[in-house]
């Protein structure tokens, strides 16, 4: 080894080992995690913590090299990069027993928001953990340079294997069981910090490996659904339902990525009419920027936070458990598989014992034309003295589709490629609309309107710049644009309204269970909606996307997963806090 190379590759071994030793200490402060975690009912899935329980650590304890490692080789100053590399490591350790602190009291991690709100008690014990962490690390520091100097550290080539094999096996078992629905195993991902093991049913479908549709519709989910109930408190209590006559049909109409100031005469004729005949809710607000919190959010109402734990251990909501303990039968037609990206076959739909498939390839647009055909045949085969639940979800919206020859109804007002979407977006728009307007037509015609609940809304909203901050699409910022969306109800016998208050996606399961099934629970014992038509507009929203939360309150003061507080006019929820229409 040339001498340049040596404090270099002497600093490497130093910190490999220093990470590995702090691994070994995370390791021991996360048995905590394991407290709460269900005993496993199956020998595979002991066999899965054993193996996992040690990799994630193991990765947790070593992540700190990837930053360290460049700055080595850079800049190969020991008196620099050691009490670097202890200060990281002791603070990875204390922010790891705070969490622990966190997850004990609140069963959730730390992350943006929690780290937002956290008060001044917290931060100081983590102060004082910090410390006792750095003091412990020095010491351990200086007895692994003695080691290493005495040789007797030479078998880290031997323990990196293992650990490798561990995370790598953790992933194809979780791989496995996430594709089987095996719930013994996908139900621990919650219970360690920063735990993401990976899913790859679209790659295993897409290559004949694995048939997922099989697996699920075999009954694997329902075998499971009973062990998992007491791992959440939900609902608090159980229902009281008394369902009043008629039994309504329900219908429940998302259009992907559909904006709330996208009902517009010109843009959405047939839902525009629809909703001048029905309550149309012109501040509604959805629960999340993305498909999966937004749909999350509508069947369940309840905060993004929650969505995690709901999908691991595949427990449906309270709402589908009452439609099937009414006997309804299920209608449902999606243009996308139930499993991406909103997995609503671990969640909202587990429970049920058929999955409908999806016709294989096409536009989006031909998948979208397919749901309208395909419910009108699914009609044309019901019994009608049996009250259904419909659930159509159009997708082409989201990717700004429609068929070539359709009529453009906008022209981009430029030629950039923002306006040229931003065109695209109000055609498709209008394509959908008259998809809807057949389901609508047809309902009437057949005279089954006065006996459905028509509810049309959608997942989340759309941005193409609105604001001049640079977003564009959703999921991406909590403003108006994302996630203000329609919501329209048609609900038998009642009086058409155009409702002004601020109303979410948390209501809606509220609204049906109390007022379709009769459920005199208070809403607490199952959501943090209230009703639709009475309930007191809302005051404060968590809202999610994929990776963070945000608080939303209605004059846009909140924080985002930078924890800033934003107060920029151009994000608030609208220039009159909180009402839908573009400035």
């Amino acid at each position: 080894m040339s001498a340049p190379s040596r404090p270099r590759a002497e600093l490497l071994r130093f910190c490999g080992w220093l990470f590995i030793c702090n691994a070994l200490v995370m390791a021991l402060i996360g048995l905590r995690y394991l407290f709460y975690l269900p005993a496993p009912d199956s020998a595979l899935a002991l066999i899965y913590i054993l193996i996992a329980y040690p990799g994630h650590f193991a990765q947790l304890g070593f992540l700190p090299m990837l930053l360290l490692a460049p700055l080595i080789l850079l800049l190969p100053k020991p008196h620099l990069i050691r009490p670097l590399a202890i200060f990281i490591a002791a603070a990875s350790s204390a922010l790891l027993l705070l969490d622990t602190l966190v997850f004990a009291e609140n069963r959730f991690h730390l992350n943006a928001l929690t780290v937002a709100i956290l008060g001044w008690r917290s931060w100081l014990f983590a102060g004082i953990y910090l410390i006792i962490f750095i003091v412990l690390l020095s010491l351990l520091a200086v007895q692994i340079g003695k080691w290493l100097r005495a040789r007797r550290l030479r078998r880290g080539p031997w323990l990196a294997m293992v650990l490798v094999v561990c995370i790598l096996t953790t992933h194809v078992m979780h791989i496995w069981a996430d594709a089987r629905y095996y719930v013994p195993i996908t139900s621990m991902t919650p219970y360690l910090p920063l735990f993401y093991p990976q899913t790859a049913k679209r790659f295993l479908t897409r290559h004949n490996i694995m048939d997922v549709t099989a697996n699920r519709d075999r009954g694997a989910v329902n075998s499971m659904i009973g062990q998992s109930g007491d791992r959440l408190d939900y609902p608090l209590k159980p229902l009281a339902c008394n369902q009043p006559a008629p039994h309504y049909n329900t219908l429940l109409i998302l259009v992907d990525a559909m904006r709330g100031d996208s009902l517009r005469p010109e843009w959405t004729p047939n839902m525009s009419t629809f909703a001048g005949k029905a309550s149309n809710f012109e501040r509604h607000y959805s629960g999340g920027n993305s498909s999966r919190i937004g749909v999350f959010s509508l069947f369940y109402g309840l905060p993004a936070t929650y969505w995690s734990d709901f999908d691991n251990l595949q427990l449906p909501p309270v709402l589908v458990d009452q439609f099937q303990t009414s006997d309804y039968r299920f209608g449902m037609f999606t243009s996308k598989p139930m499993y991406r990206p909103t997995n609503l076959d671990r969640t909202v739909f587990a429970s049920l014992e058929k999955m409908p498939g999806v016709p294989d390839g096409g536009k989006d647009y031909e998948l979208d034309r397919n749901i309208t055909d395909r419910w009108l045949d699914w009609l044309d085969r019901q019994d009608t003295a049996q009250p259904f639940f419909g659930f159509l979800f159009y997708d082409s919206l989201n990717h700004q589709d429609f068929p070539p020859d359709y009529p453009r109804i906008a022209e981009p007002d430029n030629g950039s490629e923002l306006a040229r979407k931003r065109a695209d977006y109000a055609t498709s728009v209008h394509f959908i609309d008259s998809l809807v307007g057949e389901v609508l037509a047809d309902l009437r015609q057949r005279g089954l309107l006065d006996e459905t609940v028509v509810v049309i809304s959608s997942d989340h909203g759309q941005e193409f710049d609105d604001s001049g901050l640079g977003y564009v699409g959703y999921g991406s910022n909590y403003s108006r644009h994302q996630l203000h969306v329609p919501l329209i109800v048609h609900w038998p016998g009642r009086e058409p309204e155009r409702v002004t208050k601020r109303t979410a996606h948390r209501d809606i399961p509220v609204t049906l269970l109390t007022r379709l099934f009769g459920c005199s629970n208070p809403p607490g014992d199952y959501s943090t909606g209230a009703d639709l038509f009475t309930g007191q507009p809302w005051q404060w929203l968590v809202s999610g996307s994929y990776h963070d939360h945000a608080v939303i309150e209605p004059d846009a003061r909140y924080r985002d997963s930078s924890r800033r507080l934003l107060r920029d006019p151009r994000q608030q929820l609208s220039p009159d806090q909180g009402s839908p229409h573009t400035a």
